[in-house]
């Protein structure tokens, strides 16, 4: 009985520690320098990023193009364009709205042949048969711009996409599913009890 207290407890404690679904995109791409501005990148040469979005908190954990990344306190976007041709994978900061010094914007562009099936930008970077067939990377980019807030000391980058991968990684229960999970532990600790107090027979 002890026992079983004990796991019913752990579990308790496990269900309040554990955030919400989170599912975690880790997108990677490459591609070749289009143009560049005090950056230090050749024209022409190869260049890769990546970034990790979490789905549930709609926000980048990590952006970096190029071994550059993104300053921390960033505003994240993830979303298609009306026309749903452009995806558009963003992390930015602005010193308005922010309150620092400095104006950094990350970004990937996923350029449809045709229109992509649905609004979910998140959904179409697992969607590995949509980006083969309808991904123009002819026209998709990525890239970073950075700059002082009085617009001086500008570094940025564009590159031209030649490809990408992105798997799903990091995913934890629901609230609903831990809770599913310790009323069961708590509903055989019940039943236990409650055989234990009855008479054996012999």
């Amino acid at each position: 009985m002890k026992r079983l207290f004990t796991l019913t407890a752990a579990v308790a404690v496990l269900s309040f520690a554990l955030p919400s679904q989170a599912t975690l995109i880790d997108a990677r791409f490459s591609g070749t320098v289009g143009s560049q501005v005090n950056a230090g990148f050749t024209v022409g040469a190869a260049i890769a990023g990546t970034f990790v979005y979490d789905t549930v908190l709609a926000r980048y954990l990590s952006f970096i193009v190029g071994g550059q990344s993104v300053a921390p306190g960033f505003a994240s976007t993830a979303s298609l364009t009306p026309d749903l041709y452009s995806a558009i994978y963003r992390a930015q900061l602005s010193p308005v709205q922010q309150g620092g010094n400095l104006n950094s914007t990350f970004v990937v562009d996923l350029e449809g042949l045709n229109p992509w099936p649905s609004g979910n930008a998140a959904g179409l970077l697992l969607n590995t048969a949509q980006l083969a067939s309808n991904l123009d990377t002819a026209f998709s980019s990525f890239g970073f711009f950075t700059a002082n807030a009085d617009g001086t000391g500008v570094r940025s980058v564009n590159a031209v996409l030649t490809s990408l991968s992105a798997t799903a990684i990091g995913t934890v229960p629901e609230p609903g599913t831990t809770a599913l999970l310790l009323a069961g532990v708590a509903a055989f600790g019940l039943r236990r009890f409650r055989r234990s107090g009855q008479p054996q027979l012999a």
